[in-house]
């Protein structure tokens, strides 16, 4: 079955899939394309049932579970446009074309006044409590070198007991920074589960804004850059997270710069709100 398309998958097994799967099926066979975009959360939205029945019928087509389903599904629509934004052609300057059309995408789908505002969070907290899971570690020690410079005191540990233990120490003031592309992260989960126990504010760096880490975020900087790419856990490029990282300290040196008492309050009615942007 490792050899079927994911389609003639659900057609060969459609007669044994439950009504509430053949649902799921139903909008599969109908919005193929539109479905490799979606998350589990808007497939289940879209077809009106549970993100555990698009589960089980990912599993009674013989996948994982609906990322497997997803990325097989991706493949099989798979145009020849796509295949030059995968750099298929293997040019030096398609690679470097495309990741500048990831920065400008990035630059139009990032939303201003959330940077704006997680500036001001950021200057006026007490400590910065970096969390990441994976290859994404990388990028918070460069965060945490990036704020040590803006002269913002942080915390900043690839392993989960480390930074849970400094979360569950932090103070009223103290604000938690996630960075995860896929917005599942359970060990980033976990941690940011943690801060919200203890009402920290919680900042998100992600890709994918309705998943389980952006919905419990605070504040959500979105770094989708890369509209043609589905199948993210064999993509190791993080262009658009370090993009929206040095943007937001870029922002926040300006803020520096045009304020030198970085601790005046413009933004204190939403840091001590239960505001979320």
């Amino acid at each position: 079955m490792a050899n079927i398309a994911p389609i003639d998958k659900i057609q060969n097994n459609y007669n044994s899939l439950s009504s509430a799967e053949k649902t799921v099926a139903n909008y599969i066979l109908k919005n193929p394309d539109e479905v490799v975009k979606c998350t589990i959360k808007e497939l289940a939205t879209a077809s009106n049932v549970s993100e555990a029945t698009v589960v089980r019928m990912c599993q009674h087509l013989g996948y994982k579970g609906y990322w497997s389903f997803r990325i097989s599904l991706a493949a099989e629509r798979n145009d020849s446009e796509a295949k030059v934004n995968r750099n298929e052609d293997g040019s030096f300057n398609t690679i470097l074309l495309r990741y500048a059309k990831m920065i400008e995408n990035l630059a139009g789908n990032i939303d201003e006044n959330s940077m704006r505002i997680c500036s001001e969070l950021l200057l006026n907290c007490g400590y910065v409590h970096i969390i990441a899971g994976g290859n994404t570690g990388t990028l918070g020690a460069h965060l945490a070198f990036r704020l040590g410079r803006l002269g913002i005191s942080c915390t900043q540990n690839n392993v989960p007991e480390y930074y849970v233990n400094n979360i569950n120490s932090a103070k009223p003031e103290d604000v938690v920074f996630a960075i995860s592309r896929s917005g599942i992260t359970k060990d980033v989960l976990k941690g940011i589960e943690m801060a919200k126990e203890r009402n920290l504010k919680v900042v998100a760096i992600t890709a994918y804004k309705d998943s389980s880490i952006a919905e419990q975020a605070d504040i959500v900087l979105e770094s989708k850059g890369d509209f043609t790419r589905f199948d993210f856990y064999k993509d190791y490029s993080h262009v658009c997270e370090m993009a929206v990282i040095d943007a937001l300290c870029e922002l926040m040196q300006q803020y520096v710069n045009e304020r030198p008492d970085k601790k005046e309050l413009n933004m204190l009615e939403f840091i001590l709100s239960d505001s979320k942007i």
